[in-house]
C-alpha cells in the first residue's frame, strides 16, 4: 500500500518503512521532522522534505530544499563527483 502512495507522486520515490524505532532512527540520520496527525478524520504523517545528497559510500553530505534552483543542485552534485 506505502509502495503504491509513493508512486502516485513520482514512480521513482522509494518509501521506508520499519518499526517505529526504526523509522525514527531513519529520519533522525537524515534531519526529517515527523509526526502523527488527524486530518479530516483520518491519521497520517506529516514530514519535513528535502533533497538529500549522498556520496558513494552512501553518506548524507548535502541537504537542500526541494524549491532548490536547477543550478544549485548540479553545482553540488559536481563536487560530490569529483571526490
Amino acid at each position: 500500500a506505502l509502495k503504491l502512495y509513493v508512486q502516485r507522486f513520482d514512480a521513482r520515490f522509494i518509501a521506508l518503512t520499519g518499526s517505529s524505532a526504526a523509522v525514527n532512527r531513519a529520519a533522525a540520520a537524515f534531519f526529517v521532522q515527523h509526526a502523527h496527525i488527524t486530518q479530516a478524520g483520518r491519521e497520517t504523517i506529516d514530514h519535513s522534505s528535502g533533497v538529500f545528497l549522498l556520496d558513494i559510500r552512501g553518506r548524507l553530505r548535502a541537504i537542500g530544499s526541494s524549491q532548490a534552483l536547477t543550478e544549485d543542485l548540479v553545482h553540488d552534485l559536481r563536487l560530490l563527483a569529483a571526490q
